[in-house]
Order: structure tokens, then sequence, then C-alpha cells
């Protein structure tokens, strides 16, 4: 076939053009005759074929003569005129010789580095086999140190975009998250109760017993008798958490637990209750350096301790006698719980449900302070203070139960 023809390219057609339209071509039939066509493999022979004869000044002008005819003694043909100008016609292409290099030689220009190694064996898909990984291998390949540069830049940026949001949500916002549940220590009809809410506990009681005089120097010694009364106080610490689950567990099988609903209106009351002036419910939280989920808790907790206990303290009698009613039925309704304790103390022996009651609020019905016999439809009014609690001096806790 003429070779101007398979290169789709006039006769006056440079160097450049030829390898241009080689290039192109080539391209176009690439992919498919890798992917096993025939005829796009007999293609690229021919391509391969016919710029070898075009790039090649002799053989061009052979090629030229025999398709002018007899006028191609009479006058030079433009091939032959391309022979003598010689380097002229490749002077755009300055690393290229006019000579006869074989295909593995040259360097195309359309597509880089292509491949070096042609082969015209017949049932070969062409002459460019693996000419992609060839092209890969002809350029400089960049290792990860080149990159490090680009690395740091993000990096750092990333470091400082991470500490802006860090500072804005943290100046935004002064409520303490929840610490850590820490291990269980003790389960009620299985379920937890955590490290966590044991050690506010304890801390909040050795507070209130450090603040009389007349207990405060077996608390706060390193003596026997002080090891002995710390270790008493934090049985008797975990004993009343166990209670007062006991307390919330029981009021659910008695119907005396509070709705969803009734939950957030009494929550909505203590807040009502605890704000200072126009203070915001974040703001609160934040002067009484609790987390949100503490203080929803820790109000419910006590509404219900003290409807339960308001259910179950007699009518009539003194406060003394009124609050050993309560202590009693607790201690009694315990029984009926399967509890299990995973703590270690020095004492081995020391008796359960003897630690008084589980919350430090006041017991409704005790010096004349009303509450209601029942939960209301949509809120439970108790008058005493369930939150207060919250204030306990123990900086970066857990309010106590």
């Amino acid at each position: 076939m003429n070779p101007y023809e398979i290169l789709q390219i006039p006769a006056s057609a440079t160097l450049d053009e030829i390898e241009d339209a080689y290039d192109a071509l080539f391209d176009e039939y690439e992919a498919p005759a890798q992917a096993g066509d025939a005829t796009a493999v007999g293609m690229l022979n021919a391509l391969n074929e016919a710029r070898e004869t075009l790039v090649d000044p002799v053989r061009r002008a052979q090629l030229d003569a025999s398709l002018l005819g007899p006028k191609a003694a009479a006058q030079p043909s433009g091939a032959a005129k391309r022979v003598e100008a010689g380097t002229r016609d490749a002077t755009p292409r300055e690393k290229r010789s006019t000579s006869s290099p074989p295909a593995r030689d040259r360097q195309p220009r359309a597509a880089q580095n292509r491949a070096q190694s042609r082969s015209n064996t017949p049932g070969s898909r062409t002459r460019r086999a693996g000419s992609f990984a060839v092209r890969e291998a002809a350029r400089p390949r960049r290792t990860w140190v080149s990159y490090l540069p680009y690395i740091i830049v993000i990096a750092v940026l990333g470091f400082g975009i991470a500490v802006g949001i860090s500072y804005l949500q943290s100046k935004g916002s002064c409520v303490p998250a929840d610490l850590p549940t820490g291990a269980t220590v003790a389960t009620v009809d299985g379920t937890p109760i955590y490290q966590r809410d044991w050690d506010v506990r304890e801390t909040t009681d050795k507070q209130n017993v450090l603040s009389d005089p007349l207990f405060a120097s077996f608390f706060d010694s390193s003596t026997i008798t002080g090891t002995r009364a710390l270790d008493a106080l934090k049985f008797d610490s975990l004993d009343k958490l166990i209670n007062m689950e006991v307390i919330q567990q029981q009021a659910k099988k008695e119907g005396l637990y509070p709705t969803e609903d009734q939950q957030k209106t009494l929550v909505d009351q203590a807040y009502a209750s605890d704000r200072k002036g126009t203070e915001s419910f974040n703001d609160m939280l934040c002067r009484l350096q609790v987390s949100e989920a503490t203080y929803r808790r820790t109000i419910i907790e006590n509404i219900v301790y003290t409807v339960v206990a308001n259910q179950h303290m007699p009518a009539t009698g003194t406060s003394e006698t009124k609050t050993d009613a309560f202590i009693n039925w607790i201690c009694s309704t315990r029984n009926s719980y399967n509890v299990q304790i995973m703590a270690t103390f020095l004492v081995s022996n020391n008796p359960s449900c003897t630690s008084g009651l589980p919350s430090d609020i006041r017991l409704p019905g005790l010096d004349e302070t009303p509450v209601p016999d029942e939960l209301p439809t949509a809120v439970v009014p108790v008058q005493t203070n369930p939150s207060a609690t919250l204030a306990a001096p123990a900086p970066t806790a857990s309010p106590s139960k």
C-alpha cells in the first residue's frame, strides 16, 4: 500500500508531519491491538513500515519516483530535493538523524518515550508490545523523598486546622465532658455501677466528714485507725450507690418512674430553679462544672428518690422514725435484688445496707416539707431541691447521686 495513504498525509509532508500522523494513528490502533484485534495488529505493522519508508530520504525518493513514473527522470522529485537539502528538513528535530535509523532508535515527539523495540514477527501484536511499561520506565521516577516537602506542608496545615477547631470549641463551651466510666465495681440485677460514680460519691462523703471537727481527725491521718476509717467510708459510698440503684429499679416496678416527657419537664423545672438570673443552660452547666448527661441523670434519680421515699415512709412519727423506716424499707427491698460487689476492702465483713440514706437531699415530709403523694400526669412538683448536690465541691468530677 502507498505509505502516504497509510499515514493519511500528502506527498509533500515534512518529517514532523509524518511523525505526527504516525503517532496519532498508532495511538488509535494500539489499544485494540493489545486487546488481540488482528486488524489493528496488521494496521500497526503497516504504520511502522510506512513511517520507516518515509523517514528514510533514499527510500522516500525511490517511492516518490515510482509514484511519479517517467516524469521522475526529467525532473527531480520533491523527495530528491529533500535528499539534497538533507538536514534542512530535519532541522526542527535537532536530535533526529536524516540517515535511516532503525525504528527502535527514534523517540516520537507526540508520544513521549514510545516503545524502543518493535517486531515485525508474524503473529506478534505490534512492534510496540509492552510500550506502556517502556514509556513509564523512560520517565524519571520520583521517590517518596521528593514528595517530603509537600507532606510536611500538608501535615502542618492539618495540625493548625485541628488546633484551631479545638480552640474554637473550647472557647465556645466550658461544659465538661463525662469522664470515662472506668471499671464496673458492682451490679444490681446486672445493671453496672462504675468506678467513676464511686469516686465522686466517695469524694463527697469524705468532704462531708472532714467538715465535722469531731470525726475529721480520724479520716485525715495515716494511722491504722485512719486507714480503717477511710476503708469503711469507701464501702459506705459504694453501698449508697447500690441502694440508690435499687430505689430506681423498684420505682420502675411500682410505676413511679417518670416518662420521657415527664423527665424533660422535670429537668426544665430544675434548670429554672438552679440558674442564676438569665443564665443559659450551658452557662449553668459551666458554673456547676457538670456535663449535661450527668445533670439530667442526677435530677431524675433524686426526684425518683423523693417520690419513692414519700411512698414508703410512714405518714406519722418523728423525722428520725420516718428516716429509719425508709432505710429499713431499702434494706428489705434490696434482698430481692441480685447485688454483686467486685471491689475489695481491707475489712471483709463490712455489713451491707448500713451506710444510711443514699442521697444528700432532704427527705420529703420531714420538717414540714410538702410533697405530692404520687406522680401527676406531666410533672412531679417536688418542693425539695433534688439538684442541690450538683453544687458539691468536687472539682472536675461528676455530681454525686
